[in-house]
């Protein structure tokens, strides 16, 4: 198992569809790095603590719990078990951040997450307008 770290990927997320208003209201992102894009349907779930979300990547077989709670947050992907941070996780994040997720209680700040996380998360694409 290699300890070096990955190298920065340009990378960025967009919500595909939805705008959710409220708790269980599915939506869709996309995750772009290096021309590929992987596409989730997401939902936000109750959560003891935190905000919790199920995110389901197409054309896999299981989805993901992810919970936002800074220094706490979680995700069950594997890449969060071997880095301790994830796309899924950063991805939401960014979303609140940019105001696309409204917010539930009080997110923490980006320069607390960025000293918490590492640098900063997925910029965010706007959506393009059809026409």
């Amino acid at each position: 198992m290699s300890t070096r770290p990955t190298p920065d990927r340009p990378r960025s997320i967009r919500l595909t569809t939805g705008s959710p208003e409220r708790l269980g209201e599915h939506f869709t992102f996309c995750i772009a790095v290096r021309g590929r894009e992987d596409f989730y349907d997401a939902v936000e779930l109750p959560a003891d603590y935190g905000r919790g979300f199920r995110v389901h990547k197409e054309g896999e077989p299981a989805p993901y719990d992810v919970n936002l709670d800074g220094r706490r947050s979680t995700c069950e992907c594997h890449g969060f078990a071997f880095r301790g941070t994830c796309r899924h996780l950063r991805g939401l994040y960014a979303l609140v951040w940019q105001g696309l997720l409204p917010p539930v209680g009080s997110a923490p700040s980006l320069e607390s997450l960025d000293r918490e996380f590492g640098p900063a998360p997925l910029p965010v694409v706007q959506p393009r307008r059809a026409g």
